[in-house]
């Protein structure tokens, strides 16, 4: 609604009411802006799964090389909260070479 909304009274006014319900939601509903995130990651992958069905269409839709590359480059930043497993990095050493003495 608000992408499409034209004129700054109406835009400003949906813009103050949006803010009024996110703080509201806030602070009585615990944990919803951990699951706004993720749900916005979770979009914003969903938006580049589509978008790379088409880059490689010919025509008008087909993005320039320079075009995809930067696309590419943004889409690999994750932006919000990470969504899904998550891996615990463990450093493994080789054991210390036992002596010998016979």
């Amino acid at each position: 609604m608000l992408e499409t909304t034209q004129g700054s009274n109406a835009l400003n006014a949906l813009q103050t009411a949006r803010q009024a319900i996110d703080d509201k939601l806030r602070a009585t509903v615990p944990g919803i802006k951990e699951v706004d995130a993720k749900y916005a990651e979770l979009a914003r992958q969903k938006d580049a799964v589509q978008r790379g069905q088409t880059v490689l269409s010919s025509g008008r839709e087909a993005p320039r090389p320079d075009e995809l590359a930067e696309e590419v480059r943004q889409g690999a930043l994750p932006q919000g909260l990470q969504v899904g497993r998550r891996f615990r990095f463990v450093s493994v050493r080789a054991p210390a070479p036992r002596s010998s003495a016979l």
